[in-house]
């Protein structure tokens, strides 16, 4: 995904912390009101009146936990963020490892995309990360815990590789992946192609930490 220019956004201030279940779910209703509004109309209709529209609620009440469309955006962007790395949690586990390391990473790598796609999001996101300072700022975030997560995988898995190495290896198939979202967004190719010929690319570049 582009870095955005320094130009294009302020740093969008802190969102108002929910602490009571109602205040929680509302935040939920807003957050998938603004799915909806990337679903649907895409990122150019990303507005504060278009998302507490599609969330059913007062553009007041969505002030009251939102400072700005920005802040929507860093919230709706960490909790999908946050999904992707939940996937890890069960690759982890020694039954899992016991499989071997092209089976674990295939099927961590197949569930990746899924989740990716689950909600119809994906190329919009893409799009707003290009656009939005405070996003690419999430996505380094999320990019520099999923390479220590997943070079911690690949030692369990039994790389014999440092792990530094195997971060760097990981964060080069994250920047792939990020040519990956460009391409979908550009040529909106058959998700299955697209499936296959990205494990594919993984599997070759993943394999290098496990020859002997």
């Amino acid at each position: 995904m582009p870095r955005a220019s320094s130009s294009e956004s302020l740093s969008a201030p802190r969102r108002k912390e929910p602490v009571q279940d109602r205040s929680r779910k509302r935040e939920l209703e807003i957050i998938e009101g603004a799915k909806a509004v990337l679903r649907e109309q895409g990122i150019a209709a990303f507005t504060t009146s278009t998302v507490a529209k599609r969330a059913g609620i007062p553009v007041g009440s969505l002030y009251q936990y939102f400072p700005n469309k920005t802040a929507v955006l860093v919230a709706l962007y960490e909790d999908y963020l946050g999904g992707i790395r939940a996937i890890y949690d069960a690759y982890e586990k020694p039954e899992v490892l016991a499989l071997g390391w092209r089976a674990v990473l295939e099927r961590m790598g197949r569930e990746v995309f899924l989740r990716e796609d689950c909600d119809g999001i994906v190329e919009e996101l893409g799009k707003a990360v290009g656009l939005y300072p405070d996003l690419w700022a999430v996505d380094t975030a999320h990019r520099d815990k999923t390479a220590e997560r997943v070079a911690s995988i690949l030692r369990k898995l039994g790389s014999r590789w440092q792990m530094r190495r195997l971060k760097r290896l990981v964060l080069f198939v994250y920047a792939m992946n990020n040519g990956v979202w460009a391409y979908r967004s550009e040529f909106h190719p058959q998700r299955k192609e697209l499936q296959v010929w990205q494990w594919r690319v993984l599997e070759g570049a993943f394999s290098q930490a496990f020859d002997q």
